[in-house]
């Protein structure tokens, strides 16, 4: 699969390819307890949205994946679905 291009909060353009199963494995322990309802976020949940973001982005902006300070600065709610989705594999033209 050749990726997806996601416009992060800052306008810089990353393209997130589908994650290897090495991420996944890590991808899923972080993502598994997170709950999405926006209301009732907690300060735990952004912390692994962070985490998930940073492993979703860690091939293709390895800098930027390991900075979690700048991640959590460009990352929002709406961008953090595209991440999500695009290292899943989901297609965007579904």
């Amino acid at each position: 699969s050749a990726g997806r291009t996601i416009v992060l909060g800052d306008g810089a353009e990353i393209l997130v390819k589908p994650l290897t199963l090495r991420q996944l494995r890590k991808f899923i322990k972080v993502t598994k307890t997170l709950n999405l309802e926006t209301d009732a976020l907690t300060d735990d949940d952004i912390s692994n949205m962070v985490e998930a973001a940073s492993i979703a982005l860690e091939k293709a902006a390895p800098d930027l994946a390991a900075n979690k300070d700048a991640l959590e600065d460009v990352v929002d709610v709406r961008v953090f679905a595209s991440i999500l989705e695009a290292a899943m594999g989901a297609d965007p033209e579904e």
